[in-house]
């Protein structure tokens, strides 16, 4: 399921409540600060050479060298302070859209991501 938000509209404002818990609620949880660190790639030449995981530029953040992006994630970003950054890349975008998996199980996550790779392609498509 798919559901637009428009950025700005009274209906966003219980989303970005429950984003922020969930920022809050994960950059607390050192396991989930490791891996989340582990999959991205601070640097063109890394995610050239890895060839998976997240951009640093995707997640907001400027290309630098790994360990000075462990460093930062691990030690600078605060839950409240990531927690805010996220509020903000919200409201300043245009729309946000939310996929909601009907059951909580891998089928339906991966029929999710299936949803979001179609309508990614289908964006660039038309760009």
């Amino acid at each position: 399921m798919l559901r637009s938000f428009r950025v700005g509209h009274a209906d966003i404002e219980p989303i970005i409540g429950f984003v922020r818990e969930g920022n809050i609620a994960q950059f607390n949880d050192p396991a989930f600060v490791t891996e989340l660190v582990s999959w991205i790639r601070f640097s063109r030449r890394e995610a050239s050479e890895q060839r998976d995981g997240l951009t640093a530029q995707a997640l907001g953040f400027p290309t630098i060298p790994r360990w000075f992006g462990r460093w930062i994630m691990t030690k600078q970003v605060k839950p409240e302070s990531e927690a805010a950054r996220q509020e903000k890349a919200i409201r300043s975008a245009s729309v946000l859209l939310l996929f909601i998996a009907r059951d909580h199980d891998k089928r339906h996550w991966v029929d999710l991501g299936r949803s979001d790779d179609a309508l990614e392609m289908a964006e660039r498509t038309e760009c």
